[in-house]
């Protein structure tokens, strides 16, 4: 939402916004009956075809080491692409979202795919405190690429992921036999291109 709401509103500032936060499976049950005009995710394999779907491609994730990890290394902003086990570090202390979430089934389907039992240290249904958390020290946590972290170089490091093992791709979705209105189909427009824009322009893994 941050990435092109502002942008939007301001273009359309008649436009009221109704937010609804939930697990994707509730939204698009929403979506389907009606009750919300509009589903944002991520990975939309798993849509339901009643649904009209706009994505934005894929993208990759990339994890947050902190100092307190074991594989931490000190002065590295970023560390080098497959230089670590990914199984090693998903056995680390986790900061995860927590379960019904796009990210968190990603992360579930890596820690069974490894044979991995997590030792899950605390959950969060917020991306944002997550991200916190992990970079504070609690954990090692997997993130999407478009979520900005400052980097630290003292307190932890970004290690990106190959998007052959874990990605995601955005999407925008409505019902199928719905006619958008012009306020509408910019609302769409607005969500595909600025997202597109931040993702080019995103220096996370710089």
């Amino acid at each position: 939402m941050p990435l092109f709401i502002n942008s939007y509103l301001s273009e359309h500032p008649k436009v009221k916004i109704e937010l609804h936060e939930d697990i994707p499976e509730t939204n698009e049950k929403k979506t389907l009956n009606g009750e919300i005009d509009f589903l944002l995710g991520q990975n939309p394999e798993t849509i339901s075809p009643k649904l009209t779907v706009k994505d934005r491609g894929t993208h990759g994730y990339f994890a947050i080491i902190p100092k307190t990890s074991t594989y931490f290394q000190k002065g590295q902003k970023s560390l080098e692409p497959n230089s670590i086990s990914l199984k090693k570090l998903l056995a680390e202390q986790l900061v995860l979202r927590t379960h019904g979430s796009a990210i968190r089934r990603q992360v579930d389907y890596l820690l069974q795919k490894y044979r991995v039992t997590p030792n899950v240290i605390l959950e969060s249904n917020n991306i944002f405190t997550t991200a916190k958390l992990a970079t504070s020290g609690l954990g090692v946590t997997l993130l999407p690429e478009s979520i900005y972290v400052y980097p630290n170089a003292d307190e932890f490091n970004i290690y990106p992921l190959p998007q052959s093992v874990i990605s995601l791709d955005y999407f925008i979705a409505y019902q199928a036999d719905r006619t958008l209105n012009q306020a509408e189909s910019d609302l769409v427009d607005s969500f595909l291109n600025n997202l597109q824009s931040s993702i080019d322009s995103n220096p996370t893994l710089l």
